[in-house]
């Protein structure tokens, strides 16, 4: 049973179906949104944050780009 399960997730990530790499990438979207808009507020925050906004924003850009190969479908 375990063995299978190791298995199914192997699959999953080492020769994902198109309908996998698309919900691959629709996911690196949300977070890419997610860490863009969260943004937002750590702008009013204390100066030291300013590097925490860097990252954030670096984040959302790298995984929008994931997923925008990811969701290609090629």
């Amino acid at each position: 049973m375990l063995r299978k399960l190791l298995k199914a997730l192997n699959s999953a990530f080492v020769s994902p179906t198109l309908k996998q790499m698309e919900a691959y990438g629709r996911y690196a979207h949300t977070l890419s949104a997610a860490c863009v808009i969260g943004c937002a507020p750590v702008i009013y925050s204390p100066a030291y944050a300013v590097f925490d906004v860097v990252k954030l924003f670096v984040a959302g850009v790298i995984l929008f780009l994931g997923g925008a190969l990811l969701s290609r479908g090629a």
